[in-house]
């Protein structure tokens, strides 16, 4: 390179210069050492190759000479030499020259030595052992272009040392120069640090003083560009940079003036030409920084290139800056317009995890989550939308996040959550109005299987009234007059049924137009409309063949009570005889009808056939009502005696308090009517005794009054009367302020009736209606949800059963333990109640139903499986019954062992229901696998709770600490402690909370454990 060659080639002559005068003299004394007078004109003339062995040949005369010992010719002779040893690198060079500076005693040998040696360390680059020299060898003895030339070698000492201020400063004494060797040298030197401090102006002013240079002016253009593309000349850069690429020379830096041009246009967003630049660029160069790939990468997306894009973008993942995030973000953006969603997915995914651009972050947690649940990641769609909405509360994608969030869990039929965020939403956006009323749909259904009919009801009415319902708006209408059928609204259940079938009557799981007709039929049964009644049971019937199953069985048994009921004898002694042939389930209940209808015209044939009824069903329900119609029949004929024996079994035999007080006041009339006053007498006290509060009680006092005046003893009556506590009438105040108060109530005024009617029971003495006030009183309370109120009243009438309310007071009081406080001991207590009481099918139904539950949430299975023993054999059973009683059984099988005889009862609780009873089987049945080892299957059945069970919470929560277990059990526990991680941070409950921590910490001593170096 010129500046080293030149300026060392000055700096020498300038020091044999020095000398001259030295060598003459000595040569002039002793004329036989002229060959040193020649050597030192060669050297002179730079002819080292000449004049150095001959100083080298001297210096080894003298070697064992001290240099202090040495003359001043001598001394000459040992300076040239090392001069020449240091010129021409010799290995010993710098050693010999430092041993001679400590013995020499002239000073300007020393100076000049260190000058030498900062020469030969400079081209040796050993930077710091040249700077060491200069410093040492001071200015005094050189001349001011050896100064500037040493400075110059000092500046650029310090510039490879990376010591930019000392350098400067070096740099800009030598360029300050009028003239010099190393001006132009120092010139560039300075301006590339001007460069470096960001001195736009002076850094441009310098360089553009080398634009003609031969030298630096083709190097000069790259940092001219940098300088006007850093000042933000974009436009006088490109130009710049183009009209230099036309002169001659060319400028140095081709390759990275490609780049530049390329930045240039990339910055005035002309991505076709900064494509080209920096491609031209890419292609002559071995790698490139990752500024450039995201430019070309940005430049191919700008300009539709979406694959290549990609493909560069994705170069960029490696680093978690905000270049990798930006990266990140636009491939994101280039898999969607590919339409490669999962690869988008990813590409938000990694962008999330970095946190450099707060803005990208939250724009691509965003889009992971809408991306996860577009393409049926649904669980993870829901923590990322949670965790989204609960992180940005006001975010520009808040409202379209919870659209999504609802979006999710309808698709994960988590209906009830998604109902509570559906009430949320503000100004819904049009595909989001079209999924509320399958959520609300979806959420009355779970209602319906949880027995919760008053709550489905009213999201039903939410649904019928959205005006996107039109998909489902038939299934609506069905349920609706499903429930108001079940809550004995039979107009209602009528009208809604009827529309369901003029809908066309679509088929959904239990929804079936043979189940609408069924239904619709026995609405109309219960309106006493007998001919509308008729052939919608008929069309369920069809053509009935003997093994019919039971809803046609109990369609043709229902045809035949309409046909009784309109009076169609025949037709309906046909269809029963029907029932009694094929020994249907009913077949009990049809011979005990086909009785009924003989005895309109011939009671005798009644009697035959009741009679036969005990013999043909000793074990059928309905045997004490066969007594009751055979003693019924007797008594009408007056055949009083005959009639006793049945009322008297019913007697020993019947445990319902609603047929016992009838059986005792029948007898006591049948022994009336056969003169036997005393033991009539007997019946009618004894009701009075044990049902006070029946319908029959009065009826019985009467009685007792007409034989006791009778037998002309009236007196002996009222102190019997008053001997019982018994008041002959209600006073004419209480029948005035309960009128009054009953007047309220049926006006629907409960407000004004509920104050009237407390008033009533406080104010007056032994209220004769008080039973009547206490019902009221515990419906008026129920209405107002007033629970407790309405259990005190309810428990005022079951104290003083049985009663004429006390059936009803029981149903209610059950309903609200169980499902408004789900105080599930006492529901049990009111169902065990209703049990007892009632004699109705349809409550006893309930009642079995209740015990059920009730015990199962009791955790009581043995018991709620005797309960469900009995429930399945029922009339009306339904596919929420069959499961829960499956799920009890398998809850038994679990608790002996049997795990394959559970897992079968699991799989037809799943099959029955789409409940919280199936997300409960789920559970189950990941845990029965997970018992047997069989990891696989219970992690498939732990994600099917997850994606399938979303309305409950409770299962889904156990379910993912379940999967913590699965992993854990194989040694998993990477995945165990994410999955357990994941339950601490985001589950609701404290309690599972709680567990999830406990479960980190297991997982953690594993791990410990896994790692620990054996012992020696």
């Amino acid at each position: 390179m010129r500046i080293y060659q030149s300026a060392f080639v000055f700096f020498l002559v300038l020091l044999l210069r020095a000398q001259v005068s030295i060598a003459q003299e000595a040569i002039g004394i002793n004329p036989v050492e002229s060959p040193l007078s020649t050597a030192l004109s060669v050297f002179q003339q730079d002819r080292l190759g000449e004049a150095c062995p001959v100083f080298r040949e001297w210096r080894e005369q003298l070697r064992n000479k001290p240099e202090m010992h040495l003359g001043h010719d001598e001394q000459a002779v040992v300076y040239h030499a090392l001069l020449c040893g240091l010129r021409q690198a010799e290995s010993q060079a710098a050693q010999d020259a430092l041993h001679f500076i400590a013995g020499s005693p002239l000073r300007v040998y020393q100076d000049r030595l260190h000058g030498a040696l900062a020469d030969y360390f400079f081209r040796k680059k050993q930077w710091s052992a040249c700077l060491d020299h200069y410093r040492q060898a001071g200015i005094a003895h050189f001349t001011n272009p050896e100064i500037a030339a040493a400075q110059f070698k000092q500046g650029y000492a310090h510039f490879v040392l990376a010591q930019f201020k000392e350098a400067k400063t070096f740099f800009n004494s030598v360029r300050s120069l009028a003239d010099g060797v190393h001006k132009a040298d120092a010139t560039y030197y300075y301006a590339l640090l001007l460069f470096k401090e960001r001195s736009w102006g002076e850094a441009q002013l310098q360089l553009q003083l080398l634009e003609s240079d031969g030298v630096y002016g083709s190097y000069v253009p790259y940092y001219i560009a940098q300088i006007l593309l850093a000042r933000g000349e974009v436009d006088e850069a490109i130009s710049y940079v183009l009209n230099r690429q036309k002169q001659s020379p060319a400028p140095y830096h081709q390759k990275e003036l490609k780049q530049l041009l390329g930045q240039a246009y990339f910055l005035q967003e002309d991505y076709g030409r900064a494509l080209t630049q920096l491609s031209a660029y890419a292609a002559e160069s071995d790698s490139l920084s990752r500024q450039d790939n995201y430019q070309i990468a940005y430049s191919l997306y700008q300009t539709g290139q979406w694959s290549l894009a990609a493909q560069r973008f994705r170069e960029l993942s490696a680093q978690s800056d905000s270049l990798g995030q930006h990266a990140m973000f636009l491939l994101g953006d280039t898999y969607l317009k590919q339409g490669d969603y999962g690869g988008a997915r990813s590409a938000f995914l990694f962008c999330v995890r970095n946190s450099t651009n707060a803005t990208q972050r939250e724009a691509s947690r965003f889009l992971h989550a809408k991306l996860s649940y577009q393409l049926g990641f649904f669980d993870e769609a829901l923590v990322g939308l949670k965790s989204f909405l609960s992180t940005y509360g006001n975010s520009v994608y808040l409202a379209e996040a919870k659209e999504l969030q609802l979006a999710v869990l309808a698709a994960t039929s988590n209906y009830k959550e998604a109902l509570g965020l559906l009430d949320q939403l503000i100004v819904p956006s049009e595909p989001t109005r079209r999924i509320f009323a399958p959520v609300l749909y979806g959420r009355a259904a779970e209602l319906i299987n949880d027995g919760d009919y008053a709550a489905a009801d009213l999201l039903l009415d939410r649904a019928l009234n959205d005006p996107y319902n039109q998909s489902i708006l038939p299934y609506l209408f069905f349920w609706k007059g499903e429930l108001a059928f079940r809550s004995q609204r039979y107009q209602d259940a009528v009208d809604f049924l009827l529309q369901y079938l003029q809908k066309g009557a679509p088929t959904l799981g239990e929804i079936r137009p043979q189940h609408a007709r069924y239904s619709l039929a026995y609405a109309y049964l219960r309106l006493a409309r007998y001919e509308q009644s008729l052939p919608l049971f008929q069309s369920v019937a069809g053509k009935v063949e003997s093994n019919a199953g039971a809803l046609v069985q109990d369609a043709v048994i229902r045809e035949a009570d309409c046909l009784l009921m309109l009076k169609r004898y025949g037709q309906a002694a046909a269809a029963y005889q029907r029932v009694v042939d094929y020994s249907w389930k009913e077949a009990d209940y049809a011979l005990y009808q086909l009785a009924i209808v003989a005895g309109i015209k011939n009671p005798e044939e009644k009697i035959r056939l009741l009679r036969l009824f005990e013999q043909s069903y000793p074990g059928s329900p309905l045997l004490t009502a066969s007594w009751m119609a055979l003693a019924d029949t007797y008594m009408e004929d007056e055949r009083f005696t005959a009639a006793k024996p049945f009322l008297e079994k019913i007697i020993a035999k019947e445990k319902s308090t609603q047929l016992l007080p009838q059986a005792f006041f029948k007898l006591g009339i049948a022994h009336y009517n056969s003169d036997d006053n005393a033991a009539a007498r007997e019946q009618f006290n004894y009701i009075l005794d044990h049902f006070p509060n029946s319908e029959e009680a009065g009826d019985a006092l009467d009685n007792l009054k007409a034989i006791y005046l009778e037998e002309g003893r009236s007196a002996a009556f009222i102190e019997f009367v008053k001997e019982k506590g018994l008041s002959l009438s209600a006073t004419a105040e209480d029948s005035l302020r309960f009128s009054a108060a009953e007047q309220l109530y049926n006006n629907k005024s409960f407000g004004e009736a509920s104050q009237a009617l407390q008033a009533y029971l406080s104010q007056v003495d032994r209220p004769a209606f008080a039973l009547d006030a206490y019902a009221m009183l515990a419906a008026i309370a129920q209405q107002n949800n007033e629970y407790d109120l309405a259990l005190r009243f309810y428990d005022s009438v079951l104290v003083v059963a049985p009663n004429r309310y006390a059936e009803e007071a029981a149903l209610q009081a059950a309903r609200i333990s169980y499902f408004e406080q789900r105080t599930y001991d006492k529901a049990l207590l009111y169902y065990e109640k209703l049990y007892a009481l009632t004699g109705l099918a349809s409550s006893k139904l309930e009642s079995l139903r209740g015990l059920l539950r009730a015990c199962y949430q009791l955790d009581q299975i043995d018991q709620s499986a005797a309960w469900g023993a009995l429930l399945i054999n029922m009339k009306g059973v339904n596919a929420d019954d069959k499961a829960l009683v499956a799920l009890v059984i398998a809850k038994q099988y679990t608790r002996q062992g049997r795990e394959e005889e559970a897992q079968l009862n699991l799989r037809q609780v799943i099959s029955l229901n789409k409940a919280s009873l199936a997300a409960e089987a789920r559970y189950e049945l990941a845990c029965s696998q997970l018992r047997q080892k069989k990891y696989a299957a219970a992690e498939k059945s732990a994600f099917e709770t997850i994606n399938k069970s979303g309305s409950f919470e409770v299962w889904v929560t156990r379910a993912y600490l379940l999967l913590g277990d699965i992993y854990f059990a194989q040694a998993d526990y990477f995945n165990a402690k994410a999955t357990y991680q994941s339950v601490k941070e985001n589950a609701n409950a404290e309690e599972f909370i709680k567990i999830a921590a406990e479960k980190v910490a297991m997982v953690e001593q594993a791990e410990a454990e896994k790692v620990k170096p054996p012992k020696k």
